[in-house]
């Protein structure tokens, strides 16, 4: 997406809000691999609790 964006700087809106639609604990089940993933914990948006609860999915 970042490729796309720098070659079509006017679409970032529109990716933006293409993203919002998709909520990534829901397709945390296809993922079958290990995954390393860390949580940042002054992030006011998505708190650390959230994180654990995709990795038990």
């Amino acid at each position: 997406m970042a490729e796309f964006v720098a070659r079509n700087p006017g679409s970032l809106e529109q990716v933006l809000t293409t993203l919002s639609y998709f909520d990534n604990l829901n397709l945390a089940e296809k993922i079958n691999i290990p995954v390393l993933y860390s949580a940042g914990f002054k992030d006011l948006i998505c708190w650390p609790e959230t994180i654990a609860a995709a990795s038990s999915a």
